[in-house]
Protein backbone atom coordinates (compact mmCIF):
# COMPACT_ATOMS: atom_id res chain seq x y z
CA UNK A 1 0.00 0.00 0.00
CA UNK A 2 1.48 3.50 -0.93
CA UNK A 3 0.34 6.55 -2.18
CA UNK A 4 -1.33 6.91 -5.82
CA UNK A 5 1.84 9.28 -6.97
CA UNK A 6 4.47 6.80 -5.73
CA UNK A 7 3.00 3.92 -7.31
CA UNK A 8 2.34 5.91 -10.62
CA UNK A 9 5.95 6.84 -10.67
CA UNK A 10 7.00 3.52 -10.02
CA UNK A 11 4.49 1.81 -13.06
CA UNK A 12 6.20 4.35 -15.15
CA UNK A 13 9.37 3.50 -14.64
CA UNK A 14 8.59 -0.67 -14.64
CA UNK A 15 6.59 -0.09 -17.97
CA UNK A 16 10.25 1.48 -19.72
CA UNK A 17 12.13 -1.40 -18.13
CA UNK A 18 12.08 -4.20 -20.87
CA UNK A 19 14.56 -6.67 -18.88
CA UNK A 20 14.27 -10.36 -17.85
CA UNK A 21 15.35 -9.48 -14.60
CA UNK A 22 13.25 -6.41 -13.81
CA UNK A 23 9.57 -7.16 -12.81
CA UNK A 24 6.58 -6.87 -15.00
CA UNK A 25 3.61 -4.64 -13.77
CA UNK A 26 0.66 -6.42 -14.29
CA UNK A 27 -1.87 -3.29 -12.76
CA UNK A 28 -2.59 -1.05 -10.38
CA UNK A 29 -5.57 -0.45 -7.91
CA UNK A 30 -6.92 1.50 -5.38
CA UNK A 31 -8.98 0.16 -2.56
CA UNK A 32 -12.10 1.82 -0.51
CA UNK A 33 -8.86 4.00 1.35
CA UNK A 34 -7.96 5.44 -2.09
CA UNK A 35 -4.78 3.13 -0.96
CA UNK A 36 -2.81 2.25 -4.53
CA UNK A 37 -1.88 -1.37 -4.79
CA UNK A 38 0.78 -2.92 -7.39
CA UNK A 39 -0.39 -5.55 -9.02
CA UNK A 40 3.20 -7.72 -9.90
CA UNK A 41 4.00 -10.79 -11.26
CA UNK A 42 4.07 -13.59 -8.74
CA UNK A 43 6.61 -14.91 -7.04
CA UNK A 44 6.36 -17.69 -5.77
CA UNK A 45 9.60 -18.21 -3.92
CA UNK A 46 9.12 -14.92 -2.28
CA UNK A 47 11.84 -12.37 -1.74
CA UNK A 48 15.88 -12.93 -1.80
CA UNK A 49 15.61 -12.73 1.83
CA UNK A 50 13.39 -15.65 2.12
CA UNK A 51 14.40 -17.18 -0.32
CA UNK A 52 17.74 -17.60 1.70
CA UNK A 53 16.23 -18.16 5.20
CA UNK A 54 14.14 -20.84 3.76
CA UNK A 55 17.05 -23.05 1.90
CA UNK A 56 14.62 -23.64 -0.45
CA UNK A 57 16.03 -25.22 -3.43
CA UNK A 58 18.88 -25.97 -1.19
CA UNK A 59 20.80 -22.98 -1.88
CA UNK A 60 23.46 -23.48 0.59
CA UNK A 61 24.83 -26.50 -1.27
CA UNK A 62 24.69 -25.22 -4.68
CA UNK A 63 26.99 -22.97 -6.10
CA UNK A 64 25.48 -22.60 -9.55
CA UNK A 65 22.81 -21.35 -8.08
CA UNK A 66 24.54 -18.35 -5.98
CA UNK A 67 26.33 -17.48 -9.06
CA UNK A 68 23.32 -17.47 -11.24
CA UNK A 69 21.25 -15.60 -9.11
CA UNK A 70 23.94 -12.92 -8.59
CA UNK A 71 24.30 -13.35 -12.50
CA UNK A 72 21.12 -11.92 -12.88
CA UNK A 73 21.35 -9.56 -10.35
CA UNK A 74 24.20 -7.62 -12.16
CA UNK A 75 22.68 -8.08 -15.33
CA UNK A 76 19.18 -6.17 -14.33
CA UNK A 77 21.11 -3.76 -12.68
CA UNK A 78 23.68 -3.03 -15.58
CA UNK A 79 20.53 -3.07 -18.19
CA UNK A 80 18.79 -0.21 -15.61
CA UNK A 81 22.36 1.65 -15.59
CA UNK A 82 23.06 1.73 -19.25
CA UNK A 83 19.73 3.19 -20.43
CA UNK A 84 19.22 6.57 -21.72
CA UNK A 85 19.20 8.69 -19.33
CA UNK A 86 20.55 5.97 -17.18
CA UNK A 87 17.82 4.49 -14.19
CA UNK A 88 19.11 4.71 -10.45
CA UNK A 89 17.53 2.41 -8.51
CA UNK A 90 18.61 3.91 -5.12
CA UNK A 91 17.21 0.89 -2.57
CA UNK A 92 18.63 -2.26 -3.81
CA UNK A 93 18.63 -4.99 -0.57
CA UNK A 94 17.41 -8.41 -0.53
CA UNK A 95 13.63 -7.78 -0.12
CA UNK A 96 13.87 -6.01 -3.26
CA UNK A 97 14.89 -8.58 -5.06
CA UNK A 98 11.75 -11.42 -6.38
CA UNK A 99 12.93 -15.21 -6.61
CA UNK A 100 10.78 -17.22 -9.35
CA UNK A 101 11.06 -20.70 -9.64
CA UNK A 102 11.64 -21.48 -13.87
CA UNK A 103 9.65 -24.02 -15.30
CA UNK A 104 13.06 -26.14 -15.59
CA UNK A 105 13.80 -26.89 -11.86
CA UNK A 106 15.58 -23.13 -12.35
CA UNK A 107 15.53 -20.08 -10.30
CA UNK A 108 14.92 -16.30 -11.92
CA UNK A 109 15.64 -13.20 -10.10
CA UNK A 110 13.99 -10.17 -10.87
CA UNK A 111 14.29 -6.66 -9.46
CA UNK A 112 11.52 -4.92 -7.64
CA UNK A 113 10.36 -1.98 -5.89
CA UNK A 114 11.38 1.05 -7.68
CA UNK A 115 9.93 3.38 -5.99
CA UNK A 116 12.82 4.82 -4.87
CA UNK A 117 14.06 5.13 -8.29
CA UNK A 118 15.12 7.84 -10.28
CA UNK A 119 16.27 8.85 -13.76
CA UNK A 120 19.80 10.16 -13.65
CA UNK A 121 18.08 13.61 -15.71
CA UNK A 122 15.32 13.91 -12.74
CA UNK A 123 15.25 15.21 -9.67
CA UNK A 124 17.85 13.33 -6.93
CA UNK A 125 15.94 13.81 -3.99
CA UNK A 126 17.83 12.16 -1.05
CA UNK A 127 16.41 8.16 -1.03
CA UNK A 128 15.47 5.96 1.56
CA UNK A 129 18.18 4.50 3.48
CA UNK A 130 18.23 0.58 3.71
CA UNK A 131 20.63 -0.15 7.27
CA UNK A 132 23.85 -1.89 5.36
CA UNK A 133 23.31 -1.02 1.58
CA UNK A 134 23.81 2.22 1.19
CA UNK A 135 27.18 3.74 1.29
CA UNK A 136 28.72 6.72 3.18
CA UNK A 137 27.63 9.21 0.66
CA UNK A 138 23.88 8.06 -0.11
CA UNK A 139 23.65 8.42 3.53
CA UNK A 140 24.40 12.06 3.56
CA UNK A 141 21.59 12.58 0.47
CA UNK A 142 23.93 12.02 -2.85
CA UNK A 143 23.07 9.27 -4.87
CA UNK A 144 24.95 7.83 -8.04
CA UNK A 145 25.08 4.80 -10.35
CA UNK A 146 28.15 4.13 -7.28
CA UNK A 147 25.63 3.49 -4.37
CA UNK A 148 23.49 0.66 -6.66
CA UNK A 149 26.56 -1.12 -7.41
CA UNK A 150 27.58 -0.92 -3.54
CA UNK A 151 24.60 -2.43 -2.49
CA UNK A 152 25.06 -5.00 -5.32
CA UNK A 153 28.19 -6.23 -3.52
CA UNK A 154 27.04 -6.29 -0.16
CA UNK A 155 23.91 -8.39 -1.52
CA UNK A 156 26.11 -10.96 -3.77
CA UNK A 157 28.39 -10.99 -0.03
CA UNK A 158 25.21 -11.97 1.61
CA UNK A 159 24.22 -14.90 -1.29
CA UNK A 160 27.85 -16.00 -1.15
CA UNK A 161 27.26 -16.36 2.77
CA UNK A 162 24.23 -17.83 2.96
CA UNK A 163 22.15 -14.93 4.20
CA UNK A 164 21.61 -11.83 6.16
CA UNK A 165 25.25 -10.76 7.07
CA UNK A 166 23.23 -8.01 9.41
CA UNK A 167 21.61 -10.12 11.56
CA UNK A 168 23.75 -9.75 14.67
CA UNK A 169 23.54 -5.53 13.65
Amino acid sequence: MVNLEVCYHEQKLLKICDHDNIVKVKGVCLDEDQNAHMMLEHAGEGDLSVFLASNTGNIKNRPRLKLSLVRQLVLGVRYMHTRSPPLLHRDLKPKNLLVFKGSVGGYSLKICDLGASSLVSQDMTPPPISKGYAPFDQRHGQSSAQNDIYAVGVIIFEVLLDGDIWKGD
